[in-house]
């Protein structure tokens, strides 16, 4: 078990998690369950998405995102800033699960029109619900930026790194 770990050195490189947690994903999508859809009411329009879906989207999300980091795995300009950018994302795609299986009915506005005294009832719950996810989305948006700006830094510091051998070479 300590070779594994030694083999994956999440230290150097953090974005083998996000490798890990893609397959631990795709697993789970073949785990029944339950509640196997979501249901979600938006004014006029009925989604219903199946949890299989939503594992399955979610693991090649990572899985691209793993490729990505591997693809520019020599440009990175900081390993911290990478492993913030792991764990950004992982903890705002957990956020994003709590509050997709946690929450199962997204009641939004009450469905009778005349059932106006339920409402305030609900409206604490729901508002709670989309502030989490919204602070989910805040962070993912914000990893993801972290990761794009860190390649871009990365890629700037090598291509404006001046070799000292050929500015001797040059006087």
């Amino acid at each position: 078990m300590t070779k594994l770990f030694a083999f994956l050195n999440l230290k150097k490189r953090p974005y083998e998690l996000l490798g890990i947690m893609a397959l631990v994903l795709f697993l789970v999508s073949f785990v029944p369950s339950n509640q196997s859809v979501i249901d979600i009411n938006m004014h006029d329009t009925y989604f219903v998405i199946a949890n299989v879906s939503l594992c399955r989207v979610a693991s090649g999300a990572l899985l691209f995102l793993w490729s990505v980091n591997l693809v520019f795995k020599k440009h990175l300009a900081s390993i911290r800033l990478s492993q913030l950018c792991v764990v950004g994302t992982l903890i705002s795609l957990g956020i994003f699960f709590c509050v997709v299986f946690g929450y199962r009915e997204f009641p939004g506005p009450p469905r009778r029109y005349y059932a106006f005294s339920e409402f305030q009832s609900m409206g604490s719950r729901y508002n709670a619900w989309v502030i989490t996810f919204i602070i989910g989305l805040l962070l993912f948006t914000v990893s993801q930026i972290a990761f794009i700006a860190n390649i871009i830094i990365g890629i700037l510091r090598k291509v404006l790194r001046v070799d000292p051998s050929n500015q001797q070479k040059a006087n």
